[in-house]
C-alpha cells in the first residue's frame, strides 16, 4: 500500500486500500470502540476481495464478532459454512504442549496460505493479538524472533496480510516499543501510518538501533504523516468515505429494483381486477346495493393503484429514471378545467371551490398530467383538512418570467413542528385516530419531487387553526416544436380514473 498517492485518507479508506503482504499493527489504549472500527472493517474487506480469513481469538467471542459484522449488513456466518471465515483458538496456533514453537506457527500460516490458494481464494487475511492475554508469557526476545521470521519467510514471499493487535494499556511498554519496529505499518488514533522506524529484516539481524520511549515514537510517527499528507487532509474534508459510498450505493439500487419488481407485480392483478369491477358496474346498474357494494371495491382498488404507483414513482424518482412528457400547454385552462371536475366532489361535502387568474391564458412547457397530478394531490389533501363550509381557493398569476399557481384553503391549518417534516417520505400531518381519510405520507414528497423536475419549487404558509396555501412558482418558457413530447392517448387513464386514483383516500365521497 503506497501511502502518499493514496486519496481516501479515512481509516475506511485506508483499510479498504490494503493489499496482500502488507503488515499492521493496531495500537490502542484498550478502547473498545477504537480495535471495533479497525478490525472489523479488515475482516469484511478481506471477504469482499475473496480472501480467507482467520481470526485468531483472545478474550473476545465469535458471537461477539458476529455481532458486530451484522450491524454493518454482513451475515458471517453464511462465510463460516463456506470456509471463507475461521475461528482459530490463539493456542492452536501459537502453543504446542504450552510451548511456543516458532517452527511450528511459520509451517502452520505456510500450509494455511497454500490451501487457500488450492480453494480458489486469492490469499489469506489474518489478525489476532499477538501477545496473548497472559501478557508475553513466551518473553520479548521470542516475540521480535517471530515477528523478524514473519517479515523474513512469510510476507515476502506468500499473499498474505495481517492485522497484529496490541493494548497498549496491557502489555509490557518495552515489547511493543521494540515491536514497532517490525510493522511496516501502524494503526494509530483511527489512522493507518507508514512507519519511517521499520527495520527490515536484513538490517534487524546486522544490528540493533536505538529506540525512544514508546508514545514518543507514536508521535513521531503521527508528525511524520501528518507533514507527508497533509495535501490529503484538506481533500478528505471534501471527499465523502468511498467506501461506504460504494457499499450504500449498492444497497440502494438492490431496493430499488426490488420495489420496481414488487410494484409491477402488485399492478398487474390490481388492473385485471379493476377492469372486472368495471364489467360489474355496467351489468348491476339497476342494482343499487349491489351498486353500493361495487363502489367500495372501486374505492379500495384505487386506494391500492395509487400506492402502487407512489411506490413505483418514488423509486423511479430516485433511480433518476422518472422523465416528464414536456409540452406547450395552456396552464390556465388546465387548471381551471380541473378545479371544475372536482367541484362536485366540494359540493358533496358542503364546501366551496373557486378559481381565479390574473391572465386568461398562458402557454407554458409542461407535462400536462403530472401538473394535474400535483393538483389533484394537493386539492385531495384540502378536502381532508376542511370542514363543511370552508374555502378551497386555486389560483394562477403570472409574476415576471414566472407562473405562480396556488392551492389555498380555510382549515385547519398546520402546527409549525410539522411544517418542517411535510415534504419528507412517509411523514403525515395528521392524528391517524381522528380523521376521516387516510394516506402513506407519500403524497406531498412526490409532488415536491414533479415540482423540482419542472425546474419549479413548492413552499407552505399556514397557521395553525386558520388554512394552509401551498404555493407552487414555474418558469413561464416553451419548448420548441421539435423538443415537445406527444402524450398517447390510449395509454393515459381518463380524468374519472384519475380523480378515483387520487380521491381514493378519502371515505366518504
Amino acid at each position: 500500500m503506497e501511502l502518499q498517492t493514496q486519496k481516501d485518507t479515512t481509516l475506511v479508506g485506508q483499510l479498504n486500500q490494503l493489499q496482500l503482504r502488507d503488515h499492521l499493527a493496531l495500537i490502542y489504549d484498550g478502547n473498545f470502540q477504537e480495535w471495533k472500527r479497525t478490525v472489523v472493517p479488515f475482516m469484511l474487506f478481506g471477504l469482499f476481495q475473496n480472501e480467507k480469513c482467520v481470526y485468531i481469538l483472545e478474550d473476545e467471542t465469535p458471537e461477539q464478532i458476529r455481532a458486530f459484522c451484522l450491524e454493518l449488513g454482513v451475515n458471517l456466518k453464511a462465510y463460516e459454512k463456506t470456509g471463507a471465515f475461521v475461528f482459530l483458538n490463539k493456542t492452536k496456533l501459537y502453543y504446542q504442549n504450552n510451548v511456543f514453537d516458532l517452527d511450528f506457527i511459520v509451517s502452520f500460516l505456510i500450509a494455511t496460505i497454500e490451501n487457500a490458494l488450492t480453494e480458489g481464494y486469492s490469499g489469506l487475511r489474518i489478525t489476532g493479538d499477538m501477545a496473548g492475554s497472559d501478557n508475553i508469557k513466551y518473553g520479548l526476545e521470542k516475540a521480535i524472533d517471530y515477528e523478524v521470521r514473519m517479515n523474513q519467510e512469510i510476507f515476502s514471499k506468500y499473499p498474505i496480510i495481517a492485522l497484529c493487535r496490541y493494548n497498549i494499556n496491557r502489555y509490557d511498554t518495552d515489547l511493543i516499543k521494540n515491536i514497532l519496529k517490525f510493522h511496516p505499518y501502524i494503526v494509530w488514533e483511527n489512522r493507518i501510518h507508514e512507519n519511517p522506524y521499520y527495520i527490515f529484516p536484513e538490517e534487524y539481524l546486522a544490528e540493533e538501533a536505538n529506540q525512544e520511549e514508546t508514545f514518543q515514537l507514536l508521535e513521531d510517527i503521527s508528525a511524520f504523516t501528518q507533514k507527508k499528507s497533509s495535501f490529503f487532509n484538506k481533500v478528505m474534508v471534501l471527499e465523502k468515505n468511498y467506501a461506504i459510498f460504494e457499499a450504500q450505493l449498492g444497497y440502494e439500487k438492490l431496493k430499488n429494483e426490488f420495489l420496481l419488481s414488487l410494484s409491477h407485480e402488485f399492478r398487474t392483478p390490481l388492473n385485471l381486477m379493476f377492469t372486472a369491477l368495471q364489467l360489474l358496474d355496467l351489468q348491476l346498474k339497476a342494482d343499487e346495493k349491489s351498486r353500493r357494494y361495487l363502489n367500495i371495491l372501486k374505492q379500495n382498488n384505487y386506494r391500492l393503484i395509487k400506492l402502487v404507483n407512489n411506490l413505483l414513482d418514488i423509486t423511479r424518482i430516485k433511480s433518476g429514471s422518472y422523465s416528464l412528457k414536456m409540452q406547450n400547454c395552456d396552464i390556465v385552462y388546465l387548471a381551471r378545467n380541473l378545479t371544475s371536475s372536482v367541484e362536485k366532489y366540494f359540493k358533496e361535502q358542503g364546501k366551496k371551490i373557486q378559481f381565479i387568474c390574473n391572465v386568461e391564458r398562458k402557454v407554458i412547457a409542461i407535462d400536462p398530467l403530472n401538473i394535474e397530478r400535483i393538483m389533484l394531490n394537493l386539492l385531495s389533501n384540502a378536502i381532508k383538512a376542511t370542514q363543511p363550509n370552508d374555502l378551497i381557493l386555486v389560483r394562477v398569476d403570472e409574476v415576471e418570467s414566472k407562473v405562480i399557481m396556488s392551492i389555498a384553503d380555510t382549515g385547519r391549518g398546520i402546527k409549525e413542528e410539522k411544517k418542517k417534516i411535510i415534504f419528507e417520505q412517509f411523514r403525515r400531518v395528521e392524528d391517524s385516530f381522528v380523521r376521516n381519510s387516510e394516506g402513506s405520507g407519500l403524497g406531498l414528497w412526490i409532488v415536491k419531487s414533479l415540482v423540482e423536475l419542472h425546474s419549479g419549487t413548492i413552499d407552505l404558509e399556514s397557521s395553525y387553526g386558520e388554512g394552509s396555501e401551498f404555493i407552487i412558482t414555474l418558469p413561464a418558457s416553451k419548448l420548441s416544436e421539435e423538443m415537445a413530447e406527444t402524450i398517447d392517448e390510449q395509454e393515459t387513464p381518463s380524468l374519472l380514473d384519475r380523480l378515483g386514483v387520487e380521491f381514493s383516500d378519502i371515505y366518504d365521497i
